[in-house]
């Protein structure tokens, strides 16, 4: 009688657990723009995270297959210490990118949180960075 009640169990948690594993997925909300704007926003920022972030002519150089002809043009040959890509002089340890609105098959916009962290505290800053795809790719086309 035991055995044949620890089966009648068995079967019971075997069918609730495949239910839940079923039934529980979360589905993907974010439209194919953004998406595939989310990993162009994200090789950017983990290539400029990873090496030196000061503007310099090298480093513009390095960005520029993920960023339009148009801002190339605009940060060719600006100089400063104040990055486009973070808008600060204080530049950040980490990010996150955020939310996503798609404004039509070809544009999006993306939240970048940048992160500061050190011993005795962590800021943050959100930045808006809009993502176009002129051909093929998508490239990000402004930093507000």
């Amino acid at each position: 009688m035991q055995n044949g009640i620890n089966r009648v169990l068995t079967r019971i948690f075997a069918f609730c657990i495949l239910i839940w594993a079923t039934g529980c997925s979360v589905p993907n909300l974010e439209t194919a723009q953004c998406i595939a704007a989310r990993d162009a926003v994200k090789r950017l920022y983990s290539l400029h995270m990873s090496e030196d972030i000061r503007p310099t002519q090298v480093s513009l150089e390095a960005r520029r297959q993920f960023i339009t002809s148009a801002l190339y043009n605009r940060l060719n040959g600006a100089d400063g210490e104040v990055d486009y890509f973070t808008a600060t002089d204080n530049y950040p340890r980490a990010f996150r990118v955020g939310e996503c609105q798609s404004s039509g098959e070809n544009s999006a916009t993306l939240g970048v949180l940048l992160l500061w962290r050190d011993d005795v505290s962590t800021d943050q800053k959100k930045i808006s960075v809009d993502v176009v795809r002129p051909a093929e790719a998508w490239l990000i086309n402004e930093v507000r």
